[in-house]
């Protein structure tokens, strides 16, 4: 994707993220979590909403 096509369609860059210092720790510490969690689209739906209003945006998918 370009930059150009990117501000077609409304999306610019908000900065960048950034790995914490422990990360191998924490994908460790998480990887068993996960493994017998089955996401639905739905809580997949709810948890990137929860997720997208930890972000500050103009427009939120969430409201559409």
């Amino acid at each position: 994707m370009t930059e150009d096509a990117l501000s077609k369609l409304n999306i610019t860059l908000g900065g960048s993220l950034k790995l914490k210092t422990d990360y191998k720790a924490r994908v460790a510490a998480t990887e068993e979590l996960g493994m017998t969690e089955h996401w639905s689209s739905e809580g997949l739906y709810r948890h990137l909403c929860v997720l997208q209003k930890l972000v500050p945006r103009a427009v939120s998918v969430c409201e559409m």
